[in-house]
């Protein structure tokens, strides 16, 4: 993954208190997806999540899914790419989860 994306991401962590929305252009890895969830973890504002994650490995996203049933106002999260297993979402209420 570029640099370009780890900063994207820990720009994002700086204005956590008040970012809205998260769109992180490049292709993510798994650690950088970690990093989204701390992003998530401390964003108490965040709404809308848009991800390319083509090489995300199921473990990891179930991790994510975890802090998205955590995410008290997260509403929309698109991935675009996601080629895993998309039933680890079935269980998430009150967010739409989009595939691209």
């Amino acid at each position: 993954e570029d640099d370009n994306t780890v900063k994207d991401i820990v720009a994002a962590l700086r204005q956590s208190s008040t970012l809205e929305s998260l769109s992180i252009p490049g292709t993510i890895s798994d650690a950088a997806l970690m990093l989204v969830t701390t992003v998530m973890a401390q964003a108490p504002k965040l709404r809308v999540i848009s991800l390319s994650c083509a090489d995300i490995c199921d473990d990891s996203m179930k991790r994510f899914c975890t802090t998205i049933m955590e995410a008290p106002v997260l509403q929309n999260i698109v991935l675009d790419g996601f080629v895993g297993d998309r039933s680890i979402f079935d269980g998430i209420v009150g967010c739409t989860i989009s595939f691209q």
